[in-house]
């Protein structure tokens, strides 16, 4: 749907901004004509938002280890709102789908009530037991001119960073989307936002995971074992 777009549901104009969005618009142009070839074929299009849980090494893994290692930056407010899954609500409500019968169905999957990305790091802080601990911020354009020099230098050395203007840009935006179609199926998620992230956290906590991806934990006695691997 695009960046700053206020609330689009499933009839709102696609408006991807990179070649993955545009590869999954792609892909359900073409199961839209699949199941047109028949009036017993059944397609359900799941549009997810931020998927995050168990095992997941995306973009909410990302802050959470940024904020274990004290090194997240807000960029801007942090008042703008984030749409979110949890991976366990999200498979499932894909399940239920795959006996709903013929026809097509497409719809936004996200799990709410959004959240800031203030209230989002505050949850993860009081998940990981550091309470509301004050968060550097630097104020939108500084962080986006920040990001363009990364880009540049990238551009003459070849190289790829972290930092970049389409992630502030992503990072800084409202991305929310409307859950009104999912409600009116009735579909009852069994798990709350902080539930999922607890769940998470708690996995981080108890996982071997290499070293270099995974900070020690405050209070945590560490060992290395086989492979460098990260034991607790």
């Amino acid at each position: 749907y695009g960046l700053d777009q206020s609330m689009p549901d499933e009839q709102t104009p696609p408006k991807p901004f990179n070649h993955y969005a545009k590869s999954k618009l792609e892909a359900e142009e073409v199961l839209r004509r699949w199941a047109s070839r028949g009036s017993d074929r059944s397609l359900a299009i799941v549009r997810p938002t931020v998927v995050f849980g168990e095992g997941n090494t995306g973009n909410v893994h990302t802050l959470i280890t940024q904020v274990l290692r004290n090194r997240f930056v807000i960029v801007g407010t942090g008042e703008n709102r984030k749409s979110m899954a949890y991976v366990g609500n999200l498979t499932k409500f894909m399940i239920s789908v795959l006996t709903r019968g013929s026809g097509a169905l497409v719809i936004n999957y996200a799990d709410k009530p959004d959240l800031s990305v203030n209230e989002l790091v505050r949850l993860i802080q009081e998940q990981l037991g550091r309470g509301d601990r004050g968060l550097l911020r630097i104020p939108y354009p500084l962080g986006l001119l920040g990001a363009h020099a990364f880009d540049a230098v990238g551009a003459v050395t070849g190289g790829q960073y972290s930092i970049s203007a389409i992630r502030v840009k992503k990072f800084c935006a409202n991305t929310q989307i409307s859950t009104g179609a999912l409600e009116e199926l009735g579909f009852d998620p069994p798990f709350a936002i902080e539930e999922g992230l607890r769940r998470m956290i708690e996995h981080l906590r108890s996982s071997a995971t290499p070293v270099e991806t995974y900070p020690r934990l405050e209070g945590d006695k560490v060992r290395r074992g086989p492979e460098g691997m990260l034991k607790r």
